[in-house]
């Protein structure tokens, strides 16, 4: 058999993903799955039962996933418990600063809480008569600015662990799930730094000292932007990016270069391992190099990628002492291996998944583009003619842009996953960019070591790094200025991305069977059959894009305590509403990566129900930021003295800005109307110039009509509000009775929902959009009960997350809670 250790990588892979995702008994099925595929390759190619040895990595794969499983189970608890106070142990590394003080990860914690406290009932038993309970793990700390810490640090603190916190809406940030991926399981906030025993720090210390003079050593030799991308590009410190530069690099296409690059990690280890070992023993000289890329990863705090890199090259120098040639696919397969057995979560990691499908892009997808007779291994190549060197140019660039091509093929579903957009520049941006990375690597090492004995000479090495970040800022500019460069496609289903990598494996398997010429006789049908995959794999990669489920869909986000509402019909979306008082930068946050997830690019309007923060906020913030985000109008209340208010002040000057068109609405007015759908958005309330004491008096309340669906968004309306949205139904002719939906007024506080609009209305569903935990209290107990009296369903945003809503114009309808 070939290259068997590329066989138990994707065992480990299937096990891995198996035991996740699917259920940890599922993995006796890849075991016997994958002796049965041995035993069938056997027969036909008369393996020998010693590769058998290969299935033994599905066990190990499931032991270890199992084991990560079981340690959650302490954090697990914090769901009921939300933190418990602990001490706990471990090394200091990736110290960051946030804007209450510092971050760092803590590694190879040991945790210790009161057996008490940690109760489950299913683990209790596997500690006997302990008193504590102890895990280990890796966590995230929270300390104040002035600790005195550094990276390399052993510490022993006591304070409260917390879990991480999940995503609340479709396409919002899961910091749970991330960290997790890095081997991160909590967070963890000191409250008593008990000790640093600098007795247990070993080589870390002095390791980051040297990292922290290479920074100051960049901080000296660049300007302020540039320094923080080389700190990036070298040392993985991310932390003096700032929002635009990062935003400049994704848009682009060209985010990659913001990482520890494992190409160049993996030249620098093979550059000084060709060095030394030029004057010393080849073993040595492989010790030496190991021993430098080994003390590069942890200054790099460890990351994947870097991690991969640092694996081949020892693998490379394990061949290279033993005079074996170097197999690019099977030293892949081990360090995809070794990351996997290390801790299996890795494979849902990003990074992870980008840095192995490149490398699979380049080993098993380039040579399908192009190679050195055929072009997708269908159509002939011209010959090389050795003396023209036209001809030799155009070859190189050739080979070059199939290599990007190659990639972007690869990646291309997991960076729309990861971005909901995609850069359509970004394979001619990397034909360019990624030849003078090297250069600009190199220029970045040198001016960095130089710099630690000699400034002067560090500025002139550091020459070419200058010219070149120069060039890239003005490729970035340059490719963001074409309109359209940048597709939104929103999240595409995962059943889409599943079939893409299945057409794109059958590819592979096809051209392997043309190149290698097996079943010679069925060459013509392989020819076919690959054109046919080729034609497949477009149509799938053209519908890699949300596709919004047909029919009225309304979103109620979970915004904490404030008040969004998405309606969308057919590529038509409106937003009533949109801000919190105890989620920070709402708007940034939750708001617009939730319309960049359904793939949105466009609202046909921005509707205010009032100028209080938590309706508004997230607003300002979209007109403020999301520049790409197209708002054909904002809608707001005709009434009087809304000048007094500063929201609606600043609401107006950046709608001015941005040229979007203000309407002011009142009752009786048809924001929408679609006849042929009937699909309609009527406003009930306020009636012009309405008389108010309280801005929640004169929330803009909207009825939906769809078909027989009715729905009805009230803001925070009182209960003087309310009773005008009765009494204005009534005089304009429209029924609001027995109605499908209600967005409940005011978070469910007891100054709406009055029991004469609650037995008006009769809602079947009623959702209500609050905090967790919130000072109010909200929802009142007392709305609760009035509801439930008149058998409403009610759905809690505070505790199911983000609600959706979907009808199919018969009044039917389909609700969820995204944490459901």
């Amino acid at each position: 058999m070939e290259r068997p250790i590329f066989i138990a990588a994707i065992f480990a892979l299937i096990t891995a993903f198996t035991s996740i995702f699917l259920g940890q008994e599922l993995t006796i099925f890849v075991l016997i799955t994958g002796l049965l595929i041995l035993l069938a390759l056997r027969e036909y190619k008369k393996v020998s039962y010693l590769y058998l040895i290969i299935l033994l990595i599905i066990p190990i794969v499931s032991i270890r996933s199992y084991f990560y499983k079981n340690q959650a189970k302490l954090i697990s608890n914090l769901e009921v418990k939300e933190e418990l106070n602990t001490n706990v142990s471990g090394y200091v590394t990736c110290i960051t600063k946030t804007e209450n003080g510092i971050s760092f990860r803590l590694m190879n914690v040991r945790v210790e809480v009161d057996k008490d406290v940690y109760h489950a009932d299913d683990h209790a038993s596997d500690y006997g008569s302990e008193k504590t309970v102890s895990e280990k793990f890796s966590i995230l700390v929270y300390a104040e600015a002035n600790t005195d810490l550094l990276e390399g640090d052993y510490i022993e603190a006591s304070g409260k662990l917390k879990r991480l916190n999940t995503s609340r809406n479709e396409g919002n940030y899961n910091q749970e799930e991330y960290y997790k991926s890095l081997g991160i399981r909590a967070s963890f906030t000191i409250s008593d730094l008990k000790k640093i025993d600098k007795s247990k720090t070993g080589i870390y210390p002095e390791l980051f000292r040297l990292k922290g003079n290479l920074i100051r050593v960049y901080d000296k030799i660049f300007t302020k932007d540039k320094a923080a991308i080389v700190k990036a590009m070298t040392l993985g410190v991310r932390t003096d990016l700032t929002e635009q530069q990062k935003l400049d690099f994704k848009d682009s296409g060209i985010a990659h270069l913001l990482s520890i690059s494992a190409l160049h990690v993996s030249l620098l280890g093979l550059t000084i391992y060709k060095l030394l070992k030029r004057k010393l023993d080849y073993l040595v000289a492989a010790i030496i190099a190991v021993f430098i890329m080994l003390s590069y990863l942890i200054i790099t705090n460890n990351g994947i990628s870097c991690r991969r890199a640092v694996i081949m090259l020892i693998a490379y120098c394990i061949a290279d002492n033993l005079a074996r040639s170097n197999d690019l696919i099977t030293t892949i397969s081990l360090s995809l291996i070794i990351l996997i057995v290390d801790d299996p979560y890795v494979i849902t990691n990003t990074g992870f998944l980008l840095s192995f499908l490149s490398m699979a892009a380049i080993a098993f997808i380039y040579p399908i583009v192009i190679n050195d007779e055929k072009i997708l291994m269908l159509f002939k190549r011209e010959e090389l003619n050795k003396k023209d060197m036209k001809q030799k140019i155009k070859r190189k660039l050739s080979e070059a842009f199939c290599l990007s091509l190659s990639i972007q093929i690869a990646t291309l579903p997991v960076i729309i996953l990861m971005n909901y957009e995609v850069a359509l520049l970004s394979v001619l941006l990397n034909l360019i960019v990624i030849p003078l990375f090297s250069l600009l690597m190199v220029s970045a090492f040198l001016s960095g070591i130089i710099g630690l004995f000699n400034i002067f000479l560090a500025l002139l090495f550091a020459g070419s790094s200058n010219y070149i970040l120069d060039f890239y800022s003005l490729l970035m500019k340059i490719s963001t200025s074409f309109k359209g460069s940048i597709i939104l496609t929103g999240a595409p289903r995962r059943e889409f991305v599943i079939a893409y990598y299945l057409i794109l494996l059958v590819i592979i398997i096809l051209a392997k069977l043309l190149r290698d010429e097996i079943l010679f006789k069925y060459v013509s049908f392989f020819q076919k059959t690959l054109f046919g995959a080729y034609i497949f794999l477009i149509i799938i990669g053209l519908n890699l894009h949300y596709k919004e489920l047909s029919g009225l869909n309304i979103v109620s986000l979970d915004v904490g305590q404030g008040d969004c509402q998405l309606v969308s019909l057919e590529g038509k979306n409106f937003l009533i509403d949109g801000g919190s008082t105890d989620v920070k930068n709402v708007g940034e946050y939750r708001i617009y990566p939730s319309l960049k997830y359904r793939g949105i690019k466009s609202l046909e309007a921005i509707t205010v129900s009032h100028f209080d923060s938590d309706h508004v906020n997230g607003l300002i913030e979209l007109l403020e930021k999301a520049d790409r985000l197209e708002i054909k109008k904002i809608v707001i209340p005709d009434v009087e003295k809304l000048e007094e208010n500063e929201n609606y002040l600043k609401m107006i000057k950046l709608a001015k800005e941005r040229g979007i068109k203000l309407e002011y609405i009142k009752a009786g007015d048809v924001l929408y109307f679609q006849k042929n759908k009937g699909f309609k958005i009527t406003c009930l309330h306020p009636l012009k110039n309405f008389n108010y004491e309280d801005a929640n008096d004169y929330s803009t309340s909207f009825l939906i009509n769809y078909g027989d669906f009715k729905a009805l968004t009230i803001g925070d309306a009182t209960a003087l509000a309310e009773k005008a949205i009765m009494d204005n139904a009534m005089a304009f002719g429209v029924d609001i009775s027995n109605i499908n939906l209600l967005k409940v007024g005011h978070h469910g506080s007891k100054t709406s929902s009055s029991k004469e609009f609650i037995d008006f209305t009769k809602p079947s569903f009623s959702i209500i959009s609050c905090g967790i935990k919130n000072r109010y209290h909200h929802p009142n107990e007392e709305t609760l009960d009035k509801l439930n009296a008149i058998n409403s369903k009610i759905y809690i945003t505070s505790k199911i997350g983000e609600i959706m809503i979907n009808t199919k114009n018969s009044g039917k309808l389909t609700i969820r809670g995204y944490l459901d």
